[in-house]
Formats: C-alpha cells, structure tokens, sequence
C-alpha cells in the first residue's frame, strides 16, 4: 500500500489549534474531504544497502491518512474531480497522443459510438426538435389514439422540462413500467458491450483479410447513467494498423480499411449482437430475458485525412469524462451497499453492521418509487442460485450494474494506474528532499499498517478541510476553464 509519509504532530494538533491537522495532511490526501486514516509503521529503505534511512510509527502521533480515492462527486468532490482529470488524460492519450502514445494517431481513422439500452417503458425525458429547441415532453398526438394506460394512467405530459427537473427519468405507470427487464439489463450490459467489441473486430478482420492486411480496433469505452436508473456507453474506437515484428506497437492503419468500414461494422455489430439470461422463474415464460442494444450512433471524429484540432480533442475528451463522477441517474442515488435487515442485528458477541456505511433493504420499499422498485427488483431476482442473478442482491444499490465505469483495449494508451504511479513518484520526491545523496530511484516505502476509522477526527478538522478542499476546487476549475478558452 502506498500512503502518505507525512502524518500530522499531535503538539500542533491541539485544543487550541483544531483542524492544524487537516491543514498538515490535505496535499497528502489530495484534499479528500472523506480520508481513511491507518495504524501502523512505515520504513524509508535504501535497497541497494537495504539501510532503513527513516521509520515512521503512528503510535507517536497518532494516525497516516490516504484518499477515500471514490469517483462519485457525492461521496467525495475532491478524488472525484481527480478521477475526472486522470480520466481526460486516458482518453486524450489515445486521440491525441503522448503519455507513451505516438502522435501519430492524431492521423488514425476515430469515431465515437454510442450504445443505448432498450425501452422498458414510457418515462418522462427532455425532447429537443431538430433546430435544437427542447419540445413538450409527450405532447397529445393525433396519431396516437391510446392516452392512457391498462392501468388508467395519462401518458400525455405537456411540459418542457429543465436540466435538473425532478421528474426526468420517471415511468409514466410504475405498474406498466418493466423494472425487472432492466435491472436484469444492467447486470448483463457489460457481457454485452463484451460480444459486440468481438463482433466488431472479427467484422474488420474479415474486411482486412480480403486486402491481405492486418488492423486492430482500440478502444476507451465510459459508462454514462441515464436519469432512469440504465446504463449506456459511450465508446471512443481508433483504427489501428498491425507491425507483425511488434504486434503491440501502435501504427497507422492500411488505406485500404477507412473510417467508414470502421463506422459500418459498428453499427452492423451493435445491430446482430443479442443474447438471452437463463433460465428465472420471474421471466417472461420462465425462459430468461433478451439482452439487446436500444439504438446505436456512430459520429465520425477522424477519417485519417484531416487531423483532429486541439479544441476538438479537448471537447470531445471533455464530454466524456463528464461522466467520470456521476452517480446512479435515478433521483435519490443510493451510495452505500444494501444488506438484508438481519445484518444490522446485535449479536451476542456485540458486532453488527454499521448503518452509515451500508444500507438496509427495508429502507427501500416504497412502492411509489420509481428506485425503490428497481431496489426490490435486484433483491427479488437476485435470490436465485445462479452466479449471474446472485450477484444483483450485492450490485442493488448500483440497480444491478457491475461493471467498471470505465475500460481500455490494451493498446489504446496510457493507463489510470501509470497516472497514479506518476504522481506518486513526484509526491514521494517532495516529501524525502530530506534524504539527499539517494536516488529515488533507489528508495523504497515499506508499510505495515492496518485500518483505524474513516474521516477527520474532530468536526472542526473536518470543517476547515472541506473549507480548504473547495477553494482548491474552484481554483483548479477556474484554470481549467481558462486554458480551454485560450
């Protein structure tokens, strides 16, 4: 484990200076508001004499802090919005280049595809005409004859609603509304977009051996929750060329294969690739649910000619990594795991589950809720046996999805991990310029430490970090928005 060497001097630390240690420790945790604080030791060594050049115990002054490192801006502003820019980083690496990438896949064919999840009822949403003007919600039609549900529900809204109105992404009829199918979904979504890559590389890989040639399609792929509680994915697709010395090195594709075979074999590939669960006695016939694609778009964002602008690249890294931080998209996300009611139970040995780090299922069983219907959803189908069905019971507070937010191809570019190694290096410098004479290089951090609790230990401490965190924040953000106006 890598933590911060620095910990706080409980002398500064005192009744008449609280919150000295947030100020002490805020770089270290790279301003988390939430931080993990550890016991333990930690050793400087020098590994080419195996020297022990400093100890660090927490006994002496109290505890080391590192980042909670959570991607959601809820739970946490700070790693969030440095999960987004690490985030941005991946994604230009592979358009752009640099961070290990060559540059010139600034002259690769690219396109951006994007894949929907299927209708499982009619919910309220933001309609926008072909001009760009937002629309009535669901306007009275002349064509459509049937206004109101079985259930006697008006599936008519005149309303043009705004970014943040509460009602976006809200079924019509909770009773029409299939939320089995979509939680089941969500829990396949991954093992979808799966299927569909192969689809699209085999599909370029029979194209290109009709020229006797070799290409590869690279790919970073995020996740963007939708206000009605599904999944879909936004994927950046780079067309790669094959050096048959060295199959991992990055080379410009085959004139032959162009941007537009690469934009056909997305959409055929999205179009063909379907699949069914097994076997659940809450399934339609007790056959399991079809797994398919909604809609699926592709926009051209290279075509191999003309190179991509800085701004253009900046743009379209930047509406992708938007979604680094969000949450579940149905209203009220949940944050914390949900666990069966009997674990938070006093036993007789005294241990039972934390309420504030977990939730309880009979704390979502509103039936006028459109989350706590798909919360019921993942607990009901999740009590059968199969592996695939289990897991929605651990993922319900996620509305069954349990797949990563974001995923690379291994030749797209550089990595979250190089990143973090990276910046860890330049904070392990600044914090041994202590230790002159030694290589870094040559010097290892050796941790022994073991969880203590979670966050500040005073209010106070807590307070004037959150303080400090969000001017930091707007500060980061003010450059930012400055550079890309430049």
């Amino acid at each position: 484990m890598t933590v911060s060497t620095v910990t706080f001097n409980p002398e500064l630390d005192s009744e008449d200076s609280p919150g000295s240690e947030a100020f002490a420790e805020l770089d270290f945790t790279d301003r988390c508001i939430n931080p993990i604080r550890l016991h333990g030791q930690i050793d400087t060594v020098d590994m080419r004499t195996g020297q022990v050049l400093a100890t660090h115990h927490t006994d002496r002054d109290g505890a080391v802090y590192v980042a909670c490192k959570d991607r959601r801006e809820a739970v946490c502003p700070s790693c969030a919005t440095l999960y987004r820019h690490d985030t941005r980083q991946l994604l230009r690496s592979g358009l752009a280049g640099g961070k290990g990438v060559p540059d010139t896949v600034q002259q690769h064919p690219a396109v951006l595809l994007t894949v929907t999840a299927p209708s499982f009822g009619i919910v309220h949403s933001r309609r926008t005409a072909k001009s760009g003007r937002v629309i009535r919600c669901r306007a009275r039609s002349q064509a459509r004859r049937i206004d109101r549900c079985k259930h006697g529900v008006l599936l008519r809204c005149e309303h043009v609603h705004g970014k943040d109105d509460r009602r976006l992404g809200q079924p019509f009829c909770l009773d029409c509304y299939d939320h089995d199918a979509q939680v089941v979904w969500n829990a396949h979504a991954a093992e979808l977009w799966r299927r569909t890559s192969m689809t699209i590389r085999r599909r370029l890989e029979s194209l290109a051996d009709n020229h006797e040639v070799s290409v590869r399609a690279s790919y970073a792929k995020v996740a963007e929750d939708q206000a009605r509680g599904v999944v879909h994915f936004h994927v950046l697709i780079r067309l790669d060329g094959i050096d048959p010395d060295d199959p991992q090195a990055i080379v410009p594709p085959p004139p032959c294969v162009d941007v537009h075979a690469l934009k056909d074999a997305c959409l055929e590939a999205a179009a063909s690739t379907a699949f069914s669960t097994v076997a659940h006695p809450d399934s339609p016939e007790g056959l399991g649910w079809p797994i398919r694609w909604g809609n699926a778009r592709v926009d051209i964002i290279r075509d191999g000619i003309r190179e991509v602008t800085e701004d253009e690249c900046r743009r379209i890294v930047g509406y992708l990594a938007k979604y680094a931080t969000k949450s579940t998209g149905a209203s009220g996300a949940v944050l914390r795991r949900i666990l069966p009611a009997f674990a938070f139970v006093k036993r007789d040995d005294g241990l039972r589950r934390s309420p504030w780090r977990y939730g309880n299922i009979e704390d979502y069983d509103d039936p006028e809720s459109h989350r706590d219907r798909l919360i019921q959803a993942c607990w009901r189908i999740g009590r059968a046996r199969h592996h695939s069905y289990r897991a929605l019971r651990r993922w319900a507070h996620k509305l069954g999805f349990r797949g990563h937010f974001s995923t690379r191809s291994r030749c797209y570019g550089t990595t979250l991990g190089a990143l973090r190694r990276a910046r860890q290096t330049y904070s392990r410098a600044a914090s041994l310029e202590i230790l002159t004479g030694v290589d870094l290089d040559d010097i290892a951090v050796v941790s022994c430490l073991h969880y203590a609790d979670t966050g500040w230990r005073t209010t106070d401490a807590a307070a004037l970090a959150n303080s400090a965190a969000a001017r930091a924040r707007e500060y980061s953000d003010t450059a930012t928005e400055e550079l890309s106006a430049a």
